[in-house]
């Protein structure tokens, strides 16, 4: 059970990191550095720049399924873990400068950000493929989710806290506002906001890093676990340990690869079929509408709920970026409760009928944000519901 949850830690840092960034970090960040009216446009320019680097997970697979390695220590996936890993890094280090290097810092951090989570997770999947027997893969992609979900409630979380650091800095930039806070108290806010941020990338570097060591070391030779699925024993009890240690730094021999021709055949002969091309559709169009949501969701609180972000008449926060971790942190958590239960009640309905159903809920949580005079409350209700 450790070692799998150190194989999966790296879905923790990975989810907290996208999550934070797209929906709370970034778009602050650019509403305080560009002018009130240029900020949908920048901000669009940015994350669409970052969106466009996620084409890179299917090129690094391909590229990592047709070379030799990088020796018996590395070999195919790793390098590219590891290298992804340092991108990411390198990419919240810029994003921590970017009030002082301006627009172009934040869009350049963001990419880099992306591209470097692209490129690890575009071979992390086969290394979970390839260590993991059939009889723990359940377990593996249970533990997975949970990471998943906790990197998800962490970002609300420290979300919340950069909005409460940064209070008064989106809503004193071009709004009503503006003139209400002394320079001297506005300063001080902007100060305590900038440590906040630093702080909070700092974290993110260190946990991007220290994930990856653990992750990347866990995946050990151990021939039990790497047979081919023909050698593999059918009933092998799940309580079998392993008979080498979990930790070490080498890997077993891989088959030879089928060629860039053959890799290329497998992928387009699957839109033959036709409920792989309806979950391929839906799967495009609900991550669309996801990532769009995330970027914007934070000006829509800004310009049509501040600063009454008030839940059974008790205020939250004034702050549209703790609003918007507050909202983030609800959606989570339900996530959380109900992830369970929906796969144990796919087993009796269907899993087809079940995802329709959800992307039917998921869908229907936000007209509440088409229609006049919504308030944060139904909004948080809405956001619990989907």
């Amino acid at each position: 059970m450790w070692w799998l949850i150190f194989v999966t830690l790296y879905y923790l840092p990975v989810v907290l990191s996208w999550q934070l960034l797209g929906s709370n970090m970034l778009p602050a960040a650019v509403a305080e550095i560009v002018p009130f009216s240029e900020r949908n446009v920048k901000l669009g320019v940015a994350a669409a720049v970052g969106a466009t680097m996620q084409f890179a997970q299917p090129i690094v697979g391909a590229i990592s399924d047709h070379i030799s390695g990088c020796g018996p220590v590395l070999g195919r996936r790793r390098p590219f873990i590891i290298a992804g890993q340092l991108m990411s890094c390198a990419g919240c280090a810029i994003l921590m400068k970017c009030r002082e290097l301006g627009y172009w810092a934040a869009a350049t951090g963001y990419t880099l950000y992306v591209l470097g989570n692209a490129v690890g997770y575009g071979v992390y999947p086969s290394l979970i493929a390839n260590h993991i027997p059939e009889h723990q893969r359940g377990t593996a992609s249970g533990i997975q989710g949970a990471m998943s979900l906790v990197g998800y409630l962490g970002a609300a979380g420290l979300g919340v806290i950069a909005g409460d650091a940064n209070e008064s800095v989106l809503n004193g930039h071009g709004g009503s506002d503006s003139g209400s806070t002394s320079d001297a108290a506005g300063g001080s806010l902007s100060s305590r906001g900038e440590q906040t941020d630093e702080l909070i990338y700092a974290l993110l570097i260190a946990l991007n890093f220290g994930c990856l060591v653990v992750a990347v070391i866990s995946f050990g030779d151990r021939p039990s676990l790497c047979l081919t699925p023909e050698a593999r024993t059918p009933d092998q009890p799940s309580f079998n340990p392993p008979a080498e240690p979990a930790l070490n730094l080498t890997l077993s021999p891989v088959p030879p690869s089928p060629t860039c021709a053959e890799s290329a055949k497998t992928f387009f002969s699957a839109f033959r079929h036709r409920s792989f091309c309806v979950v391929f559709v839906a799967y495009v169009f609900s991550s669309m509408g996801q990532f769009t949501s995330m970027t914007y969701c934070q000006y829509f609180f800004h310009d049509m709920i501040a600063p009454h972000f008030v839940v059974f008449g008790v205020s939250l926060t004034k702050d549209a970026e703790a609003a918007m971790g507050i909202w983030s942190f609800v959606q989570s958590l339900a996530a959380f409760v109900v992830v369970v239960p929906a796969g144990m009640m796919s087993e009796k309905v269907g899993r087809k009928l079940l995802l329709g159903v959800s992307f039917l809920i998921t869908g229907c949580s936000f007209i509440p944000f088409a229609l006049p005079d919504t308030t944060f409350e139904v909004l948080m209700l809405m956001s619990a519901v989907g």
